[in-house]
């Protein structure tokens, strides 16, 4: 496809729109001559590449880059094209608002370093959300948002700031930045109060629990890109170019019930991505979606925020793959359910692909019904290799945790999980030899952790129901034959107000299952089998040198130790 054609394909190359600001004209600066010289809005060039005045209710066209091109006052325009080679940067030192009703099409370079006491903003103007098709990788003009494609760039650098913390009393934030503190009582799940920097010290809450402390989010940047609630635009990156992506809010961004067009959407780029930094970014108000890095590789998400968002918040297709993918001390708070797919919701979907890692991560407040997780490793036969270290998963409507895997390894490693509104961990779905090491489960609403796969290591975990959560282990019907025993290894149980152990509707089973507790306080009179047992189950119990068994009968008798001859137990 040649450059006419690719253009016109675009909705870009004819034009018919006036571009105007609120005094009917703007400077646009372009570099001296010994730059590639501008051509403007007007299909002119410039020939020394001085500053010109524009008349922008005289122009009936878009703005065209083909050099270098400085943009120094705010104003509108119907849409905007940066061919290739080309950058167009918003002055550093100037306050700018640019509007388009149109697409930004980079085929370029798409430039913007604010100094700190300067505030740019890309806004997304008289979009028709209804005329939005979605799908595929050509560019709409019925799908407004910018388009990164071929080659092109964003550098997007706003003002570094703490993102996030746990203190209220941060050098880099300003009196009147916008600061969400996130629920952590037991039975919150979307109580998050909004407040400013200045009076956020007298409103965060007491510490909960095993000391924990709500996350404070500061969702104020001085590089804006935005629709708004009538009118969401999108970022759609589909280059063979890396992108850095740093402390920029998108707001209003992501279209409700449309494929593919998200507030910021990695498409396919595959390779071409590789070395791409998204640092400081926060996606508020998102239609659908927040972080979407999909079929593409190599990319790092630090420190970014997504609050407030439809549909999971850090996620791609289910059945597809993206590898090397980074989420390093991000969160994602207030997560609703997605109409099309009520019942299974997250705040970090963690999808296939090799390679990929999650890190001192929170994800609180994700809305939904049983199936849905703070963090959920999904249904999918190609989800693959996390690293998963240090993450936190509370205040979430349903689970911290949710697993649905078959034939699947992955270790969960030094994390917490508490008041969650039903369980911590919800664990299947049949067979799967999940490891979870080094992690406290606090508080949950009815169980601390429910399980219906077999074969999963629990190891050095604290299970405690701080008073208030029921029942500490919970399972039921396993429908497959077990693998493997299910294991629970030096992971105390405690402060439940009902059993450390409950096994329900037994019977229903197709097969014999087994589990084993070691060194988990558990003794006779904390199991209850309500149900009876599956002909050939066995749990057996040990702490210390004292060990006891509980066949399909429900009988419990004294049996001699049996760790020595099974395990190797590290401390």
């Amino acid at each position: 496809m040649d450059r006419r054609a690719f253009l016109k394909r675009a909705g870009l190359f004819v034009v018919a729109t006036a571009c105007t600001t609120p005094s009917n004209e703007s400077t646009i600066t372009s570099p001296s001559s010994a730059t590639t010289a501008a051509q403007h809005h007007s299909g002119s060039t410039a020939a020394n590449g001085a500053s010109t005045t524009v008349p922008f209710a005289e122009r009936t066209d878009i703005l065209r880059v083909e050099g270098s091109m400085t943009i120094d006052q705010s104003m509108r325009v119907p849409g905007i094209v940066i061919e290739p080679g080309a950058t167009l940067t918003l002055a550093p030192d100037r306050d700018i608002t640019l509007e388009t009703s149109g697409n930004v099409l980079v085929l370029g370079t798409l430039a913007s370093n604010p100094a700190a006491d300067v505030t740019h903003t890309v806004r997304f103007i008289d979009i028709d959300e209804s005329k939005v098709v979605g799908g595929g990788m050509d560019v709409l003009d019925t799908d407004v948002g910018i388009w990164v494609m071929e080659s092109g760039r964003l550098e997007l650098n706003g003002v570094a700031k703490t993102a996030w913390s746990y203190e209220p009393e941060q050098s880099s934030w300003q009196s009147d930045d916008e600061i969400v503190i996130t629920p952590t009582a037991s039975g919150d799940f979307g109580g998050f109060i909004t407040t400013t920097a200045a009076a956020v010290a007298g409103k965060v809450p007491a510490e909960v629990g095993h000391g924990w402390k709500a996350e404070l989010l500061n969702l104020t940047r001085n590089l804006r890109v935005e629709g708004s609630p009538e009118g969401r635009a999108h970022i759609f990156i589909h280059s063979t170019s890396p992108q850095t992506i740093r402390y920029v809010s998108l707001t209003n961004l992501g279209t409700f019930d449309v494929v593919g067009r998200y507030p910021l959407h990695f498409h396919h780029s595959g390779p071409g991505s590789r070395g791409s930094v998204v640092e400081g970014v926060v996606a508020k108000q998102s239609g659908r979606h927040a972080f979407v890095p999909h079929m593409s590789e190599g990319i790092t998400f630090t420190d970014c925020i997504a609050y407030d968002t439809t549909a999971d918040a850090f996620w791609w297709d289910e059945r597809d793959v993206s590898h090397e993918i980074v989420w390093d001390h991000c969160v994602a708070a207030l997560v609703r359910r997605d109409d099309n797919k009520p019942h299974r919701l997250s705040g970090f979907f963690l999808g296939g692909g090799n390679n990929n890692v999650i890190k001192d991560s929170v994800a609180v407040g994700v809305l939904g019904g049983p199936e849905t997780g703070g963090i959920s490793w999904p249904a999918s036969v190609r989800v693959g290799d996390w690293a998963f270290e240090n993450n936190l998963s509370h205040n979430n409507e349903a689970n911290g945790f949710w697993v649905w895997q078959n034939q699947r390894a992955s270790t969960v490693a030094d994390f917490v999980v508490y008041h969650n509104g039903l369980y911590g961990i919800s664990h299947g779905a049949y067979n799967n030899s999940f490891i979870y090491r080094n992690g406290t489960v606090y508080g949950s609403g009815e169980a601390s952790i429910r399980f219906s796969a077999n074969g999963a290591t629990y190891e050095n975990l604290t299970i405690d129901g701080g008073g208030v959560t029921e029942v500490g282990i919970l399972t039921g019907r396993h429908p497959a034959q077990p693998k493997s025993n299910t294991l629970f290894l030096n992971s105390p149980i405690v402060e439940h107000t009902g059993p450390k152990v409950l096994v329900e509707e037994g019977r229903r089973s197709v097969d014999a299952v087994f589990y084993d507790f070691v060194g988990c306080g558990v003794g006779e009179t904390d199991v209850v089998v309500d149900g009876g047992l599956a002909e050939g189950t066995l749990m057996r119990v040990q702490d210390g040198d004292v060990a006891f068994a509980i066949d399909d009968s429900g009988t419990a008798e004294i049996i001699e130790p049996f760790v020595p001859d099974l395990y190797t137990i590290e401390y």
